[in-house]
C-alpha cells in the first residue's frame, strides 16, 4: 500500500470519529469477553500474590486505542487490590470517559497513533516520548483493524513490545468481521456504496491500492459514513504471531472470543514467561 493511500485511509477513519463519536462511544460501554480470558491467563503467569496485582507496587498500564477508557473499568473490577496507573492514549479525546474511574490514575495524551506511523513529524515526536520498557501491561484492543498496510502493523507491534516491561505483557485484539456472515454482507454492500459516494467527493485514495481484507465500512446505517477497517484472516494471525515473537524473545499465544460467535476477536498475548503458552492452553 502506498503512504498516500494509508495517510487517506487514517484521515477517513479520523473523520468519522469526529463525526459519531457520541454514538460510537454509546455502544462501547461493556466489557468484552476476550477481556476476562486476558486477565485470566495474567493471573495464571504473575501468581495470585503478584505485587502487582496486590497493590504493593503500581501495576503500570499502556491503553494504545483507549477509546472511551472501558478497559481501564474492566481491570479496576478485575483487580480490585491493585494501584492502577494508566497511560492512555487515543487520536480523539471526544471518545474519552473517565467517570467511574475515580481513584485510578489516569494520563491521557492526544495522539493520532496511525499518522505516527506514518511518519507525520509531530504525531511521530509525541509517539516515540512514550517510555520505553516502563509498563506491565500493554493493551490495543479494537485498533489494528484501523491501521492501513500489513508492514505498518508490523510497525505497531514493535512500539507495542518496547513499551513492555520485562516482566510485562502485552495484549491485542484482531477484528475478524468478515468471518461473521451477518458483517460480511453489511460490510460488501456499505465498501461497494463507499466506492461511488467517495468517488463522487473526489476522494483522496485509490481503491486498487487497498491489500486483501481492507473494507470500507459504513455505521448504523447513516448515509456518508464511512470507515477503513481491515479484516484479519488465518494467514494475516500467523504472520503478526510470528513477527511479534521474532522481535523479542517471548511466548506469544492466541485465542478467540467476543461477538455472538465467541469468535469475533483473535487475541494475541505475548509474554516473557514460558508460563504463557501453558496457561493459555489450559
Amino acid at each position: 500500500m502506498r503512504n498516500d493511500t494509508a495517510v487517506a485511509l487514517a484521515s477517513l477513519n479520523n473523520a468519522f470519529y469526529a463525526a459519531h463519536a457520541d454514538s460510537f462511544a454509546s455502544t462501547r460501554r461493556s466489557a468484552w469477553a476476550g477481556w476476562v480470558r486476558c486477565a485470566q491467563q495474567l493471573r495464571a503467569c504473575w501468581g495470585e500474590g503478584d505485587p502487582r496485582l496486590s497493590g504493593e507496587v503500581p501495576l503500570r498500564v499502556l491503553d494504545v486505542a483507549c477509546g472511551t477508557l472501558r478497559f481501564e473499568r474492566y481491570l479496576r473490577e478485575a483487580f480490585p487490590e491493585a494501584d492502577l496507573r494508566v497511560t492512555a492514549l487515543d487520536s480523539c479525546p471526544q471518545l474519552v470517559r473517565e467517570d467511574g474511574l475515580e481513584g485510578v490514575a489516569i494520563e491521557y495524551h492526544c495522539i493520532d497513533i496511525v499518522q505516527a506511523l506514518l511518519g507525520q513529524a509531530a504525531q511521530t515526536d509525541a509517539w516515540l516520548g512514550v517510555p520505553a520498557g516502563a509498563f506491565d501491561i500493554v493493551a490495543c484492543f479494537g485498533f489494528f483493524h484501523h491501521v492501513p498496510g500489513a508492514a505498518n502493523r508490523d510497525m505497531l507491534a514493535d512500539a507495542l513490545l518496547r513499551a513492555r516491561a520485562p516482566k510485562g505483557a502485552l495484549a491485542v485484539s484482531l477484528w475478524r468481521f468478515m468471518d461473521d456472515a451477518g458483517l460480511a454482507a453489511k460490510a460488501r454492500i456499505a465498501h461497494e456504496q463507499a466506492q461511488t459516494a467517495l468517488s463522487l467527493q473526489g476522494g483522496s485514495f485509490d481503491f486498487a491500492d487497498l491489500e486483501p481484507g481492507d473494507w470500507i465500512i459504513g455505521w448504523q446505517g447513516r448515509p456518508g459514513a464511512y470507515r477503513y477497517c481491515h479484516s484479519f484472516d488465518d494467514g494475516d494471525v500467523a504472520l503478526l504471531r510470528e513477527h511479534t515473537a521474532r522481535v523479542q524473545e517471548v511466548d506469544v499465544a492466541c485465542f478467540r472470543a467476543d461477538g455472538r460467535t465467541h469468535a469475533l476477536n483473535e487475541y494475541l498475548m505475548a509474554y516473557s514467561a514460558t508460563t504463557l503458552g501453558k496457561a493459555m492452553q489450559s
